[in-house]
């Protein structure tokens, strides 16, 4: 209701005009170099273009006449100056959402919403502190459309005014959610402790960014970070033809203007030492109170690492349901994430949440710390890392279009890294034992370093 309350006409011209296409196709360029890697799930083919694009595909028809395209590239919101208007997260969201928003080169935002309504072909972006991106899918028969849409969003983007207003709009009611929603409140306490209350990584955009943002500088920091390529990764995967990917990829891909390298610039982030707490007060009346707990550290990462994370987060999530929710009856439930990271150092960060009755809160920390330091000490009994290694082996025998995806940009962008791959983490599992989990428990909960948010009782 606000957002038709507040919407005014355009002055855009001609919307939603009928078009056949959103361009012609550009003049293929042929790759510098182009070979292929034999997998357990087929053949990988990489090809490398004059602009420095480089493109993998992996021909898999887990969903059938569908392809996903995903790409990577390094530099992020930090490689701006210090103090540039782009900075930060909120402005590289906002920047993201209105481009999206608009339409594309010389079709306004109706006449791309009529052009795709009758096409399976989308695509949207990202840009964090250290890397942007583009992901996407479409149909087989729409393939060459989500190249173009790709090709566009680098080339041609552009900031209507009505895009705009809509995504100012939207932070707007994020800073009001903000106000009112404990969960985001921890949440964002949470990125503030790690940070050492950082603004840059904030999620919640300040008065002084509303009233700066226009639609020209949003659109420069979309092209700031989107408009050249320099070390651009792309991953294709789907049930099509090798013949047709290296055809689109040297049409709409080889021919994007290539840029002077750039990479992400390290912050000055790290994670505190010492035990660092805040508090998130409940409103009245509410019962869902409890904890998010985070622990980090910078490991050589190689495939048992990866391996053991995966095991040691299973083993937390059962040892929460059965000891915390079950045997304690002070907790609603909770779940563990124990992921492995490159950037912008190798290491393996934790992050457990857990509701349950905020009058309750000291017996749930004292639980959980005591399960944590167990492992840490002991690692987990010969039976929770048996049934723990029987789930992830249940998990990993399933594969999908995200894990070729994301192995084969990892393949691309780190090529000399000892890396957990669908091929080899079958033999590494198999390998594994409970010491190694109690090595990387003791790791990640041995040192006395976290941060942790509480829900509480007014």
């Amino acid at each position: 209701r606000e957002i038709l309350d507040d919407a005014t006409p355009s002055a855009i011209g001609e919307s939603g005009l009928l078009i056949d296409a959103l361009m012609e196709r550009p003049t293929t360029v042929d790759p510098l170099s182009s070979e292929v890697t034999r997998t357990l799930n087929g053949d990988v083919h990489r090809w490398r273009f004059p602009n420095g694009v480089e493109v993998s595909f992996q021909r898999s028809d887990i969903a059938e006449g569908f392809v996903e395209v995903r790409t990577v590239a390094s530099g992020g919101w930090s490689a701006f100056p210090a103090g540039h208007v782009g900075a930060n997260t909120v402005t590289s969201v906002i920047a993201v959402d209105a481009v999206l928003g608009s339409g594309l080169g010389e079709h306004d935002a109706a006449t791309l919403r009529r052009f795709l309504e009758s096409r399976a072909a989308g695509m949207s972006a990202a840009i964090t502190d250290v890397e942007e991106s583009f992901s996407g899918g479409a149909a087989n028969d729409d393939l060459e459309i989500l190249f173009q849409l790709l090709h566009l969003l680098v080339t041609e983007p552009r900031v209507d005014d009505v895009a705009f207003r809509t995504s100012r709009r939207r932070m707007e009611r994020t800073i009001a959610l903000y106000e009112t929603d404990v969960d985001f409140q921890a949440e964002e306490q949470l990125v503030g402790l790690v940070s050492g209350d950082d603004p840059r990584y904030s999620s919640v955009p300040t008065a002084a960014q509303l009233d700066d943002w226009t639609p020209d500088i949003l659109l420069d920091v979309f092209r700031a970070r989107f408009g050249k390529v320099d070390d651009l990764h792309v991953a294709v995967v789907g049930d099509v033809d090798v013949t047709t990917v290296e055809e689109l990829a040297g049409a709409y891909l080889a021919t994007l203007p290539a840029g002077a390298v750039d990479e992400w610039v390290d912050t000055g982030v790290e994670f505190p030492v010492g035990v660092h707490t805040a508090e998130v007060v409940l409103p009245e009346g509410t019962a869902n109170g409890g904890i998010l707990v985070g622990h980090h550290a910078e490991v050589d990462l190689d495939p048992e690492h990866e391996a053991a994370a995966a095991v040691l987060q299973t083993v937390i999530d059962a040892r929460i349901t059965e000891v915390i929710r079950e045997r304690l009856a002070a907790s609603y439930g909770g779940f563990s994430s124990v992921v492995p990271g490159r950037l912008p150092r190798e290491a393996i960060t934790s992050l457990i949440t857990i509701d349950g009755d905020p009058a309750r809160l000291d017996e749930i920390r004292r639980a959980l710390r005591a399960t944590l330091v167990e492992l840490a000490v002991a690692g987990p009994t010969a039976e929770e890392f048996a049934r723990a290694v029987s789930v992830i082996s249940d998990d990993w025998a399933f594969v999908d279009y995200p894990t070729f995806l994301q192995v084969n940009l990892d393949a691309g962008r780190y090529p000399d890294a000892d890396r957990l791959t669908p091929d080899n983490r079958g033999a590494v599992l198999a390998q594994l034992r409970p010491a190694d989990v109690r090595d990387l428990a003791s790791t990640l909960y041995g040192d006395g370093d976290w941060v942790e948010v509480a829900k509480v009782l007014p």
